[in-house]
């Protein structure tokens, strides 16, 4: 679900590809349930590991 949401905006909405990853992080973060501090806490925490 959260591969098909980044194409569809990368390709559809023509939003810019980090734009589209950081949208659907949070997305699927509130649909699993995680409480907003952990979610902004998981997010920040997964794209530094991908960026370096």
């Amino acid at each position: 679900m959260g591969i098909l949401s980044i194409v569809l905006l990368t390709t559809r909405a023509r939003a810019h590809p980090f734009l589209s990853m950081f949208f659907t992080a949070v997305a699927m973060g509130v649909a699993y349930g995680i409480p907003g501090d952990q979610l902004s806490e998981l997010v920040v925490q997964g794209f530094s590991k991908v960026l370096g």
